[in-house]
């Protein structure tokens, strides 16, 4: 039994406490609603309507963020296997989800072909951030209108100049997991 099985299975035979989070629609996830209501645990919006984000397709892969965020020449061994291809030399973050440890020596053509090849998975593992505010990606996103809104970089960030503090980079940011790696329902797509 691989890793992944063994933690899969570890989750099966748990009970976990029924979550309380507050529920609201899309369309009623607002500063107002911010301020007649506070915002200090998490809220869940079961569906994106409202928002006023937008997203690529539920079709959209992992295979397409890498040919769209990752677009330099890579020449490397993923998995003992020697590919030869173009885009995706791009480093990203990876985790073990097992043990919440970082894995060094990870780029997109590598999480690519694990995430393609389920059988050759000796482990769960999850890109935990990858930023793409400055690639082609980032015309195909829309962030959340709350998230514009709130925005500090944006509404309470010095203007630049000699004496201002640098701008955060992160702006638009996506998460890849695998179906199962997490314990709420997912859909093994790019959101």
């Amino acid at each position: 039994m691989s890793t992944a099985q063994r933690f899969q299975k570890i989750l099966a035979e748990r009970e976990f406490a029924q979550e309380s989070f507050k529920r609201v629609r899309g369309g009623e996830f607002t500063l107002d609603y911010i301020r007649g209501n506070g915002w200090s645990e998490p809220v869940m919006v079961d569906r994106p309507d409202g928002l006023g984000m937008r997203m690529p397709s539920s079709s959209f892969s992992v295979s397409d963020v890498v040919s769209i965020v990752g677009i330099e020449l890579a020449s490397l061994v993923v998995f003992h296997i020697d590919l030869h291809l173009s885009g995706g030399e791009r480093k990203v973050s990876v985790i073990q989800v097992s043990s919440q440890t970082e894995l060094p020596d990870w780029n997109m053509f590598r999480w690519e072909y694990y995430f393609n090849h389920p059988r050759t998975r000796p482990e769960i593992l999850n890109v935990i951030s990858l930023e793409f505010s400055d690639t082609p990606l980032a015309q195909m996103v829309d962030r959340p209108r709350i998230v514009d809104e709130l925005d500090w970089a944006v509404h309470a960030w010095p203007k630049e100049g000699e004496d201002a503090p640098r701008k955060p980079k992160v702006q638009l940011c996506t998460f890849l997991f695998l179906c199962r790696s997490r314990i709420s329902n997912c859909r093994e797509y790019v959101a």
